[in-house]
């Protein structure tokens, strides 16, 4: 399969694995576009040294994170605008990751929507009420 971004030598890891179900993107403020999907290098930001192939990834999270942590995300620079979560679903044809904890480094296939693929999107202050 063919990658939606151009990555690094020996990216994605092969410890990386089909998922299977849902998954979270941090998204807003505003409509979700296909931009929010976009790795850290694809958003133009300069990788971080020795994370390259991370930072080649789309972030997302596992669906069992608290609302507390999502919260707590948002008061990172990087995230501090972001108001709500996308619930995506993802199997074998979306592409590949791997997990960290509640963290997913997940690389997507070029012929995979995510805007196709958003079971919904809430407001992180309601997210698992």
């Amino acid at each position: 399969m063919t990658f939606k971004e151009i990555l690094p030598t020996n990216c994605p890891p092969d410890t990386a694995a089909t998922f299977n179900g849902m998954l979270l993107r941090l998204v807003g403020p505003g409509p979700v576009t296909v931009d929010d999907f976009k790795s850290r290098t694809a958003q133009g930001l300069k990788p971080l040294p020795g994370k390259e192939c991370s930072c080649a990834s789309c972030s997302l999270i596992m669906p069992s994170v608290t609302k507390d942590k999502l919260l707590g995300m948002t008061k990172f620079p990087k995230l501090k605008n972001k108001n709500a979560v996308a619930v995506v679903t993802v199997d074998s044809q979306a592409g590949v990751g791997e997990a960290g904890g509640t963290h997913v480094d997940f690389w997507l296939y070029k012929s995979f929507d995510p805007m196709s693929n958003i079971a919904k999107v809430e407001k992180i202050a309601c997210y698992g009420n």
